[in-house]
């Protein structure tokens, strides 16, 4: 689920530059690569079933919010430079990053389910991949899977695609927030407190609505995006605001880096399946990740929650957290589908493969394609794609 382009690297403890809008125009940060990292370790966990971990589908909820993050300030910096948002190249961009590996992903499962899986099966799978392929596969799950929790590796026939459910949320989310911040342009001189009120607004709405449809309505509160808005809209208020707290006292900043960051393992720890989720339980992987995002701004101290999350470990994971998390749950499902149940040791060995297929995918299919001369020339080339 990444949205980074990796632009320059800048110092921690550079001074804020800010565009022509006064938003600040940010540089790579490796402790958002960090994030990725804990996230897509707590999805991947919780889909092992290890002890500790009953509450990783949280993971998904930090991918979120890092999404929102990022793809604002990826916008906003285009607003600051130019005044405007230019559609087709920031989709043709989130083409080249996001459909290229989904694509493999999807192909290389439906063929697999031709072996794998009985002929009923075979063809839900190959439903389920053209609906993913169409950005509306959370709307197949939710009508078609019902429970979340209830369709998992321990299921009768879990889909082998039932991951990409975040991605639809994600792309939807794609299409709709640059029109809106692209509207708001009309308005240059109150252009920051603009998207600031929409965010905050629209946040708030989806917030209730994610509440009422948890508690009446609760598979369509997990699957749809009016549930799960407020997620990503609060990475978004860090990348309009973000720039007021380079400010605070960088030990202030560490200390709620590090209070983010363990609210979110409590999370993962202490929630599980019988948790109503998302709904107000979805606030605190939610707030926690806000604080983390905030704690590793600029101005914030190289050290602490930065460091830890900055750490080449972390940043190898991170960054190919999005082909881990599209090739670990096909891998998991149809190995369970062609050899019976597996043990955790069986299943820590198909993970293992699948990140390995995770960091080839990467070298010779993300990489490549994202920084493509001839596709990055002109968006219909990179809209192509999709």
């Amino acid at each position: 689920m990444p949205v980074s382009d990796r632009p320059r690297v800048v110092p921690a403890r550079a001074p804020v530059r800010r565009t022509s809008l006064g938003l600040p125009d940010g540089g790579f940060r490796a402790d958002v690569e960090g994030l990725r990292a804990v996230a897509v370790v707590a999805v991947v966990a919780f889909h092992l079933r290890l002890g500790g971990f009953a509450g990783g589908f949280v993971g998904v909820d930090v991918f979120f919010v890092v999404s929102g993050y990022l793809i604002t300030r990826l916008l906003l910096s285009e607003v600051g430079r130019t005044g405007r948002i230019s559609l087709p190249a920031f989709w043709a961009r989130r083409a080249r990053r996001l459909l290229p590996a989904s694509a493999l992903v999807l192909v290389v499962t439906v063929v697999a389910s031709r072996w794998m899986l009985n002929p009923l099966a075979q063809r839900s799978v190959a439903a389920d991949a053209l609906a993913a392929g169409g950005f509306v596969v959370n709307f197949v799950f939710a009508n078609r899977l019902g429970d979340y929790f209830g369709a998992q590796l321990g299921a009768l026939e879990p889909s082998p695609l039932l991951h990409v459910w975040s991605l639809a949320v994600e792309e939807q989310f794609y299409l709709l927030w640059p029109v809106t911040l692209l509207l708001l342009t009309r308005r240059p001189r109150q252009y920051r407190r603009l998207v600031l009120a929409v965010v905050l607004g629209v946040a708030v709405a989806s917030l209730v609505a994610s509440v009422w449809m948890t508690d009446h309505h609760p598979t369509w509160a997990f699957y749809l995006l009016p549930a799960r808005m407020f997620e990503l809209l609060a990475g978004a208020a860090v990348a309009v605001a973000g720039g007021a707290f380079t400010t605070v006292n960088a030990m202030y900043r560490a200390a709620l880096g590090w209070f983010g960051l363990a609210g979110i393992l409590v999370a993962v720890g202490t929630y599980d399946a019988s948790t109503p989720f998302p709904g107000t339980a979805a606030l605190l992987p939610v707030l926690c990740t806000v604080l983390v995002l905030t704690a590793g701004g600029r101005g914030g101290a190289a050290s602490g929650p930065v460091l830890v999350l900055g750490h080449p470990v972390a940043g190898w994971i991170g960054t190919r957290s999005y082909s881990i998390y599209l090739w670990h749950w096909p891998a998991l499902v149809l190995g369970q589908a062609k050899f019976g149940p597996l043990g955790l040791p069986s299943r820590v060995v198909v993970v293992a493969a699948s990140v390995g297929l995770a960091a080839l995918t990467y070298r010779i299919v993300e990489n490549p394609v994202r920084h493509h001369r001839w596709l990055a020339a002109r968006p219909g080339r990179g809209l192509a794609l999709g």
